[in-house]
């Protein structure tokens, strides 16, 4: 099973995931990063392509309006944060 989409529903906190063979999976509480599978808080940008593996995005106010990248399992948004950190610094 692959996860291809994901849609965040802030008021109950929960990401929905859809498969490639349309199943569906609810990560729902937990922190703000196991449920996204992004490990390194990454935030989503503009444009999804130049994310790699990001299937979707969820904004949160934490206090402040912030949008961050939902991937497709946390192993992707490890790689993403390994890449970034190469990336940037």
């Amino acid at each position: 099973m692959r996860l291809v989409k994901a849609i965040y529903h802030l008021e109950i906190k929960t990401v929905e995931y859809e498969a490639d063979d349309g199943t569906l999976l609810l990560k729902t509480a937990g922190t703000l990063n196991w449920r996204f599978n992004n490990p390194g808080n990454i935030m989503a940008l503009p444009n999804a392509s130049k994310q790699n593996g990001r299937i979707g995005a969820g904004t949160v106010y934490n206090p402040k309006k912030n949008t961050f990248a939902i991937f497709s399992s946390m192993e992707v948004g490890e790689r993403e944060k390994c890449a970034l950190l190469k990336r940037k610094y």
